[in-house]
């Protein structure tokens, strides 16, 4: 009897923890935000950009600009203390731009890195549970798709 009891208690505290995560996630769409599949993340997809598949959480305009999104259950703040920006700079690339900021509430870090013609874009962010690596490439002259992929993924959102 008290397993019933105990069951039945437990389900109408759950309710009202579902019933936020899904008006979050609705209200998420609602801004125009589009899940990313295979993640928790919720992206902006710029106009002639498009997700390849519903298998990867890629982001695409053409042969040259690309996003990817990862998402990982490890501690970000440990990841964090590897991300260094003297390891990109180096004889083959250089690092163009790095600071501190906030995704969705979340600490993250940024680094452009420029190497072989192409800029990429790295930006981590998380908290003890998450870890996210969004990765954009463009070529380094093309400051217009630039604007785009720093736009999508500094706006990023993540729904528990």
């Amino acid at each position: 009897m008290k397993i019933k009891i105990y069951s039945i208690f437990a389900l109408i505290l759950m309710i009202p923890i579902l019933t936020y995560a899904q008006n979050s996630d609705k209200a998420i769409r609602e801004e125009g935000y589009t899940k990313i599949f295979n993640t928790r993340l919720y992206a902006k997809i710029p106009e002639n950009f498009k997700v390849l598949n519903e298998k990867a959480p890629v982001i695409k305009k053409d042969g040259f600009t690309y996003i990817f999104l990862i998402e990982k259950k490890q501690n970000y703040f440990d990841q964090a203390k590897a991300f260094d920006y003297n390891i990109f700079n180096n004889g083959k690339s250089k690092v163009t731009e790095h600071y501190d900021l906030k995704i969705d509430a979340y600490p993250a870090k940024y680094m452009g890195v420029e190497k072989n013609g192409m800029k990429m874009h790295i930006l981590i962010f998380g908290d003890k549970k998450f870890f996210i690596t969004a990765l954009g490439m463009n070529k380094k002259d093309d400051k217009e798709n630039e604007k785009i992929i720093k736009n999508v993924l500094f706006n990023l959102k993540y729904s528990n």
